[in-house]
Parts: structure tokens; sequence; C-alpha cells
């Protein structure tokens, strides 16, 4: 398996894809009468840094910051303005654009690993990220994982957009949480 080799897990009626390039769900199908329908959009091709929020794990810190700054315990930390003036999802170059560790695989889950090293886009505190991909029946879940040696702020999150038709637009789309 090479460093970005997707890795894939299929149960009897649904299935997932994780890339190890931004620990991406790379695609995400269930099955629809007898054929597969994927029902996650994602990077144009596997190896591609283009639209790199789309199903990536986005962070240091999800969503934006911003002035590109924050105060922690006295001290004001710059960050990388990749939205200027602000912080848009942990800076240019963050966990959504490497390549992660893959830890384990098994049939049913796959664990990816990033070490994002103090400093990195200006945050305080090397950060231990751990994402776990698990199949479900019929679903998936993801958990995140994250310490650090030192404080910092940190807010990790799938990034993923749906289409439940496979394809076209979601305007019709009606959808029940319980």
């Amino acid at each position: 398996m090479g460093n970005n080799d997707i890795i894939r897990l299929a149960g009897e009626s649904a299935a997932i894809e994780i890339a190890p390039l931004g620990a991406t769900l790379y695609r995400f199908e269930v099955k629809v009468g007898d054929s597969w329908r994927s029902i996650v959009l994602s990077r144009p091709d596997k190896d591609t840094t283009v639209n790199t929020y789309l199903s990536a794990t986005v962070g240091r810190y999800a969503n934006r910051i911003g002035r590109a700054a924050f105060e922690l315990d006295g001290t004001r930390y710059r960050l990388d303005a990749n939205e200027p003036p602000n912080t848009l999802h942990g800076g240019s170059g963050g966990i959504s654009e490497v390549i992660w560790d893959v830890v384990s695989a098994t049939d049913t889950e796959v664990v990816l690993r990033h070490i994002s090293p103090d400093g990195d886009q200006g945050f305080p505190g090397t950060l231990h990220i751990q994402a776990a991909f698990k199949l479900l029946p019929g679903g998936a879940q993801v958990t995140y994982c994250a310490t650090t040696d030192a404080p910092t702020v940190v807010n990790l999150t799938a990034h993923p957009y749906f289409n439940l038709a496979g394809q076209g637009t979601v305007d019709d789309h009606l959808l029940q949480v319980n």
C-alpha cells in the first residue's frame, strides 16, 4: 500500500473509501436496489489538493478565526491568513492538505494519525491527532481524538458534502434526523 492509497471498507448495504491525503472520506456508497450510489462529494482525485476541504478532515481549527489571530493565556498568536483577513480551517498547508499515516486498517475500521508540530500555521503546541473511520451496518462514523503538549485551541471536523441522489441538485431532498 502506498502513502495515499485508497482504503475501502465494504459491507452489505454501505461502503466507504478513505484517502490518507487530508484524512478524507473519499467515497461513501449506499446500496439502492441492486446497484451502489455514491452519496458524498469529494476531491476530483485522491492526490489533488484542489477543493482541499471537500470531504477532508479540517483543522487545526475548523471555521474562521477573525483577523487571523487569537489570544491565549496572555499571548497573542498570529495565524496564516488564507482567507484574508481571516484564517479558514487552520490555514493553508493545514491538516486537510497533508498525507496522514495509516495506523491500522481492518474490514470495518481505518485509523489515521497526523502530528501537527508546534507553530504549524501559527498555532501553539504539538498536536497529535487520530481519526478513526468506522463502517457501520447501513452507515459510517468518524471519531477524532487529539492531544497536545501545550495550551492551544483545536476544533476538528469532517467536512463532507452529501447528495443523497448521487448527482444533480439537493433542492428536493428531505432529511429527518432522529
